[in-house]
């Protein structure tokens, strides 16, 4: 019982970069049982779930970034990873709700060597566990996203598997760590590493409804396969988390040498988004609202948001700065038709129009 404490004292002061004398981080972690620890990770840690840099182990994939967790996936994807029980995860909902960075960003602070797909209409099993490649030397095999994983020990994550046949990914049934998986590709048996872990990030749950929804080419994925993996619904940030989400990743963008401006002036930018970011964030949430409720094609996600005020920072000596932003970073995509009601939900949070006399007549 000693020994367990201490690994997961390790891991959780490793992952939150704690003092692991504190009294207080010391309580939270009397509890051994991984099925109950998520809980104790959620009451006692939740109000600490900023996690600061540090710098990744050698074989870490994934460099730790700036990141926010949503405290309910936060639980949802480690209890995942500590004890999957032979499953899957399955991650779903609407675009910018960290379905995909949150994943990485926590196996990034974890240690846990991490690879990510992007499916298409067009993915084979094949394209995951890799192929014979003719070189210099002759037919040599060179292993997929799926294979690297499964023989390492890693995490994969695939996005957007809706838009797979069925049929391709409910091959991958039978992958269990610890248990002999077959590579068709190679003809040939792998023992899957017990720290090999599958999670599936997708706009739908599989059910075959994403086209509905606006989500074009999805389809409904195999029952078997759904069978296999444990569901969550991600959503978007609380208004105050993405606000500092926002503040904080400009801040940084310009620490990191993203901006050639002078530091007055991008205090002096800073002094001045901070007026209006709260209402932006608010006008984000309408937006995502209409969406939902499939009155709009396109939500502004926090991606979108934070994209907005980098623009917002190239145009800091116009007047309408905020105007050309969301023109140039959200508005573009939309009907005109979509455009006027985009337009409303702006007026009503800044006063002013954001579709110019010239666009509106044309």
């Amino acid at each position: 019982m000693s020994n367990d404490k201490a690994i997961i004292t390790k891991q959780i002061t490793n992952l939150f970069g704690m003092d692991r004398n504190n009294p207080e981080f010391i309580a939270g972690t009397e509890i051994t049982d991984f099925k109950i620890f998520g809980e104790v990770t959620k009451s006692n840690w939740a109000h600490k779930l900023f996690i600061p840099k540090r710098p990744a182990v050698p074989f870490n994939l994934v460099d730790v970034e700036y990141y926010k967790f949503e405290s309910e996936m936060f639980g949802f994807l480690y209890n995942f990873l500590m004890t999957p029980n032979g499953s899957f995860a399955w991650l779903f909902g609407p675009s910018g709700t960290g379905k995909s960075s949150a994943p990485s960003q926590l196996c990034a602070r974890l240690n846990w060597p991490f690879f990510e797909f992007n499916a298409s209409k067009r993915t084979e099993r094949i394209d995951l566990e890799g192929s014979y490649i003719p070189t210099e030397g002759g037919m040599e095999f060179f292993e997929g996203p799926l294979t690297k994983a499964a023989t390492i020990g890693g995490v994969l994550l695939i996005n957007e598997p809706s838009l797979m046949e069925a049929s391709e990914l409910a091959g991958l049934n039978d992958i269990k760590p610890g248990k002999p998986f077959f590579l068709a590709s190679k003809n040939c048996e792998i023992i899957v590493h017990k720290n090999f872990r599958l999670i599936l990030a997708d706009n739908t749950n599989g059910s075959g409804q994403g086209t509905m929804f606006g989500y074009v080419g999805t389809n409904k994925m195999n029952s078997a396969f759904l069978d296999r993996c444990r569901g969550f619904g991600a959503r978007y940030m609380e208004t105050s988390d993405e606000v500092d989400m926002v503040l904080n990743k400009i801040k940084m963008a310009f620490t990191n040498g993203d901006f050639l401006i002078s530091e007055k002036a991008f205090n002096d930018f800073i002094s001045e988004l901070e007026q209006v970011i709260d209402t932006l964030v608010d006008f984000a949430n309408a937006l995502r609202t209409e969406a939902e409720a499939q009155q709009l094609s396109f939500p502004m996600t926090p991606r979108t948001v934070l994209d907005i005020v980098a623009c917002m920072l190239q145009y800091r000596m116009c007047d309408n700065k905020l105007v050309k932003a969301i023109q140039q970073c959200y508005l573009w995509q939309f009907n005109d038709a979509e455009r006027v009601k985009v337009d409303q939900l702006f007026k009503s949070k800044f006063n002013i129009s954001i579709i110019e006399k010239s666009r509106r007549a044309a």
